[in-house]
């Protein structure tokens, strides 16, 4: 049996070999450690295993899907709440309460990023005026993966 030839020029081939060569190794990343209630990194860790995907896909999506939301999620993980019957009003808090309960604490999730996806996240805790990347990235993971979000996805 008699292999048939290669219907392609040989130079077709090498072009091919050529362009995966250019495009060069993949962009170097570096691990992020974002700080979550423990709620959200078991959902995370569920959709994680569920869907194949990688905890950075899920931070991504989740940071695109909230993109929009992302100012008014910020200012109300922000504010301070004042208890009902006291006679002023909650006011913004750009400081981390101290967490007095166990459903309060967080625990580290890490996802790996480039140094671009990190720059768009950093950007955008300037621009909605976060904390911190961890408060950016639990707004939107909060959003998208939290008991409220919507089970469609």
């Amino acid at each position: 049996m008699r292999a048939e030839p290669d219907p392609r020029p040989a130079h077709e081939e090498e072009q091919g070999n050529q362009a995966r060569d250019e495009q060069g190794p993949a962009p170097a990343t570096s691990q992020s450690i974002v700080y979550l209630a423990p709620a959200l990194r078991d959902a995370l860790d569920s959709a994680r295993k569920r869907d194949r995907r990688t905890n950075a896909d899920l931070v991504f999506d989740a940071i695109d899907r909230a993109q929009y939301q992302l100012p008014e999620l910020i200012r109300r993980q922000q504010r301070l709440d004042r208890p009902p019957n006291s006679l002023f009003s909650a006011r913004p808090s750009r400081t981390r309460q101290r967490a007095t309960t166990p459903a309060e604490r967080t625990v580290p999730f890490s996802f790996r990023a480039t140094a671009d996806e990190l720059s768009v996240i950093d950007r955008l805790v300037e621009e909605t005026n976060a904390s911190s990347r961890s408060s950016l990235v639990a707004a939107a993971v909060e959003a998208t993966f939290g008991r409220g979000a919507r089970r469609k996805r």
